[in-house]
């Protein structure tokens, strides 16, 4: 694909955006308000942070499949009032499938406190401008993936899905709330799974790392290259990650045996 068949289809993306009325800014053209809306939702899924969304991008590209990244951050009354991670996946058929971070379609996440009026108006018109790029690309339908994001209750994201006569699935995840102390961690632990806890603390010494640490980063992708047998993704992705650490968006644990391996 070529950067001129990139640059129409972003001006048939501005043309559609104004179409139905969304009003928004690119993500990579915004990343500043990105970071700064991030911190007024109530409850941020890991795949709307900017550090996840810039490795899954490049994980996708660095694997021969040109994947763009076209979120947006969406506008109301002058203001953001939410998130919205879109990308465009240029597919070994030639035909661009439309997602979010190369995978299924995350809804609009809103900042708290938005009024639900609001939010029912921004979401119509994000789902209106999701149907006329699926019909202008000739994409036939998408699938959505909705995490938990804290609240109660359907969204109004899966109410206008189950207007457009989507078909749903449930699918279980699990979460740990690692905002507490290590005693309160524990104590929601099944007891069965303490003593083998306790065996690994033993076996295992355990690094929580949460800062840059270049040596012991290479030793790890060195590791994953040794394990897998080959290399399996960018160097960038690589890069990516450790920048997340870096700025304290995630960290790293690591597990080494009694002879430093």
């Amino acid at each position: 694909m070529s950067l001129s068949q990139f640059n129409k289809w972003l001006e048939d993306l501005e043309r559609l955006l104004v179409e139905v009325g969304l009003h928004s800014k690119k993500r990579k053209e915004a990343l500043s308000d990105w970071r700064q809306t991030t911190k007024k939702i109530a409850y941020l899924p890991v795949d709307y942070s900017a550090p996840v969304i810039d490795y899954q991008i490049e994980y996708f590209s660095g694997n021969g499949l040109a994947c763009k990244d076209i979120s947006l951050v969406l506008m109301h009354d002058n203001s953001p009032c939410g998130l919205w991670p879109l990308s465009a996946t240029f597919e070994a058929d030639g035909r661009w499938r439309i997602g979010s971070n190369g995978a299924a379609v995350l809804p609009p996440l809103f900042v708290a406190g938005l009024a639900r009026k609001s939010v029912k108006s921004v979401t119509a018109s994000c789902f209106k401008l999701l149907v006329s790029l699926c019909a202008h690309i000739g994409q036939p339908g998408f699938d959505s993936a909705e995490p938990f994001s804290g609240g109660e209750g359907l969204s109004v994201w899966h109410d206008q899905l189950m207007q457009g006569n989507a078909k749903v699935k449930l699918r279980h995840d699990l979460f740990i709330d690692l905002s507490g102390s290590l005693v309160e961690i524990k104590s929601g632990f099944r007891k069965s799974y303490k003593s083998l806890i306790t065996s690994g603390s033993k076996l295992w010494k355990i690094q929580v790392i949460t800062v840059a640490d270049p040596q012991q980063w290479d030793e790890f992708r060195a590791l994953h290259r040794t394990i897998s047998g080959r290399v399996t993704r960018s160097e960038k992705s690589w890069l990516l990650q450790h920048d997340a650490i870096a700025s304290g968006d995630a960290f790293f644990v690591c597990l080494r045996d009694d002879a430093e391996n």
